[in-house]
C-alpha cells in the first residue's frame, strides 16, 4: 500500500509523539507503537483515520492519550481542525493461527503436506 506524503508525515509525528511520551526511550516507544498494531492510515482533509488492532492502547485511560496525541498532531501538522478517527481492525484475530493443541483438531483432514522444507516460493 502506498501512502501519501501527508500520511507519511502524520505517521512520523505519531512516532515522535511516542518517543517523547517514553522520555526518549527508543525501545519503549517502539514497543508501544508495535502494541497498537497499526494496520492502515488515511489522512484526507482534516480527518486522520487510524486502523488499529488494539485501539484501547491509543485511546488510553479515560481518553487521555488520544487527547494528548490529537493536541500534538494539531500543532505539528498545523491543522487546528484535525479530527482523529479510530477504527478497530481485527485482521490479526484471523491471521494468526489458533492454539489447536488443546482441542481435538484433526490436521489430517487437510491436504497441506509441504514436506520438511516448507512452501517453495
Amino acid at each position: 500500500m502506498k501512502y501519501t506524503d501527508k500520511e507519511k508525515e502524520a505517521l512520523s509525528y505519531i512516532g515522535r509523539f511516542y518517543l517523547i511520551s517514553a522520555n526518549g526511550d527508543y525501545t519503549l516507544a517502539c514497543e508501544r507503537i508495535a502494541g497498537l498494531q497499526i494496520h492502515r492510515i488515511t489522512y484526507v482533509g482534516s480527518e486522520l483515520v487510524l486502523y488499529l488492532g488494539r485501539p484501547g492502547l491509543l485511546i488510553g485511560h479515560h481518553g487521555d492519550n488520544i487527547e494528548k496525541l490529537g493536541e500534538f498532531l494539531r500543532k505539528e501538522l498545523s491543522n487546528s481542525t484535525l479530527h482523529i478517527k479510530i477504527c478497530e481492525d481485527c485482521l490479526n484475530d484471523y491471521l494468526y493461527p489458533k492454539d489447536y493443541a488443546s482441542t481435538d483438531y484433526d490436521f489430517d483432514d487437510y491436504d497441506c503436506d509441504y514436506g520438511e522444507e516448507g512452501i517453495d516460493e
